[in-house]
């Protein structure tokens, strides 16, 4: 447990020390996102922003990794890569501006990759509700669709939030909080250091949002 409020903490410095420099940066390049109707900034922002979140999830990871000596990433390798895919599709398009289609297209086959790898909505189970102990396992198919539907419609809609300054990164917060509690409760580790980090990441990057 220390470890892991160690590194939530290492995943906030880790984040908000690089803002300063990809902030520079992206200035200089001129990759600013501009006021629109959509947002409620009324004057030019940076767009990698993303950057110091991606560089601060990575280098907590290595350094969890080196405190635990557990090969934590190399045993949540899959999980890992995907986000880092799904990160640079957000990227290519802040850059490059992608078609709706093209997006939808690319989270599709990173969420197909995802299923293929066991990363799946493969039981339903409703002993929560306290009127039966039953689960139901569904069958590949469904599985398969209702996985895609999950991870492209939570990725969609976490990108719709990103027209007012926080919200997006507040509500995943929040969220990740949540899973926590879920984690702890059925022993789910790797989701818990992931959810942890993510969370630390965000608070990191909430200052300069």
């Amino acid at each position: 447990m220390l470890e892991k409020i160690f590194i939530f903490f290492i995943s906030i410095f880790t984040t908000s020390i690089t803002i300063p420099l990809i902030k520079s940066k992206a200035e200089k390049l001129y990759i600013i996102d501009e006021p629109d109707y959509r947002k409620q900034h009324d004057s030019p922002k940076v767009r990698l922003g993303g950057i110091s979140i991606l560089i601060g999830f990575i280098s907590s990871l290595l350094i969890y990794d080196l405190l635990t000596v557990d090969s934590f990433i190399w045993t949540n390798k899959n999980i890992i890569i995907l986000s880092i895919g799904f990160f640079l599709l957000g990227l290519f398009d802040d850059l490059f501006k992608l078609s709706a289609w093209g997006r939808l297209f690319v989270q599709i086959l990173l969420a197909t990759i995802a299923w293929s790898q066991n990363i799946r909505v493969s039981v339903i189970d409703f002993s929560f509700l306290n009127i039966s102990d039953q689960y139901f396992v569904l069958p590949l198919f469904l599985s398969y669709f209702i996985t895609i539907f999950w991870i492209v419609g939570m990725t969609n809609a976490i990108n719709w939030m990103d027209g007012l300054d926080g919200l997006a990164a507040g509500i995943i917060v929040i969220a990740s909080i949540g899973i926590i509690l879920v984690g702890v409760k059925f022993g789910q580790s790797s989701e818990i250091v992931l959810l942890t980090i993510i969370s630390g990441n965000c608070l990191g990057f909430l200052k300069s949002n």
